[in-house]
């Protein structure tokens, strides 16, 4: 029976060696370390287009941190257009602004961090001059200067009424709204230079092909010189073609369209009607890039109109559909060859009633 307690005793002792309750705890393996999350930067600007003078807000309230960790921010202006002076105020807030003082394009850049990683954004704006807008038809004579931009917010047309002559002067941008467009029933007079082109385009941020309808003549006499027309050839009424340059009307309209670029338009890029008492005077130097449908779209009776001295998208044609060459138009019509390796395609059967046509080098420059 000692012997027992003994044994007892001795196993108790011994457990007590293992440590009591104000001993240490064993080492333990640290928890592991998670990964730090980059941030995410989100700039908002509150305009896309700005008339010069005008101050601009810009806003990084929107960036965000997975781990919920503080983030800094750093505000720079990327790009400014030539001869700006435009700085940031407070460039290390989570807003900041500036005020453009030049027309063209500004971009600004906003970078965020939480000590370990950075995300970035931008943004972009153009600066115009003081905005008018164009709401009502033209009824009495008006120039457009550089001085001033013009919107044209409706969707229906604005007419050039018969008896007026609007000039555009050197250097003056006009932006058309969502299916707006310009009917032309007097005289447009656009005449740019090399140095200083007159814009025709969509309003900013609805910059698309076919975002507006593009310019009609429909009588009277114009000119088009060192023109840039874009985002043009939206949806016209049923049976009328879809154009940048639309050539219309049952009375006489003639154009003089010389040194311009018809680009990004849905529809052809000109479109000229069968109708005999319109002409086109002059069209030469003309440049159509990234156009959906064929440069030009046109009736056989104006085939002669073209010198050699335009240029064409790279594997496009000149449609030509039927309406015939009618004697008395002029004694001889002359297909001349396009650019290298684009042809005429003749979309419809083709009547040819005056005195003679000539086809140079035919199988080199037609298509059925």
């Amino acid at each position: 029976m000692r012997v027992f307690v003994f044994l007892i005793v001795g196993m108790v002792l011994l457990a007590g060696c293992d440590g009591g309750p104000n001993d240490p705890p064993p080492d333990r393996p640290d928890p592991p370390e998670t990964d730090n999350a980059a941030p995410t930067a989100d700039l908002t600007l509150d305009t896309s287009e700005v008339e010069i003078g005008t101050e601009v807000a810009l806003d990084g309230s929107g960036s965000s941190d997975p781990d919920g960790d503080d983030l800094t921010y750093s505000w720079r202006l990327a790009a400014a257009p030539s001869g700006s002076d435009a700085s940031l105020a407070d460039e290390a807030g989570i807003t900041a602004d500036f005020t453009p003082d030049a027309t063209g394009d500004y971009v600004v850049g906003l970078e965020v961090s939480d000590g370990e990683e950075n995300d970035t954004d931008d943004g972009s704006l153009e600066a115009v001059q003081a905005v008018v807008e164009i709401t009502g038809d033209i009824s009495s004579d008006r120039t457009l200067t550089s001085d001033e931009t013009y919107r044209f917010p409706n969707t229906d047309p604005v007419d050039i009424k018969e008896g007026v002559t609007v000039t555009i002067e050197p250097d003056t941008d006009l932006r058309f709204a969502e299916e707006a467009g310009l009917d032309v029933f007097g005289t447009l007079r656009a005449e740019g230079t090399a140095e200083d082109s007159i814009t025709v385009t969509a309003t900013r941020g609805n910059r698309q092909p076919g975002w507006w309808r593009g310019v009609e003549f429909s009588a009277g006499t114009s000119v088009l010189d060192h023109v840039q027309i874009r985002y043009a050839g939206a949806d016209r009424v049923p049976g009328d073609r879809a154009a940048s340059i639309y050539q219309s009307g049952s009375s006489e309209a003639d154009l003089q369209l010389t040194n311009s670029t018809i680009e990004s338009g849905r529809g052809c890029g000109l479109a000229v009607v069968p109708n005999i008492e319109s002409t086109l005077q002059t069209f030469s130097g003309n440049e159509f890039r990234e156009l959906e449908k064929p440069p030009v779209c046109i009736p056989f009776a104006k085939v002669g109109i073209f010198d050699g001295s335009n240029s064409f998208p790279p594997q496009s044609a000149v449609e030509v559909f039927e309406a015939p060459i009618e004697s008395g138009i002029e004694e001889k019509t002359r297909m001349r060859s396009l650019d290298e390796d684009i042809p005429y395609r003749v979309t419809e059967d083709v009547t040819v009633s005056s005195d003679t046509l000539v086809i140079p080098n035919a199988e080199d420059h037609y298509t059925g």
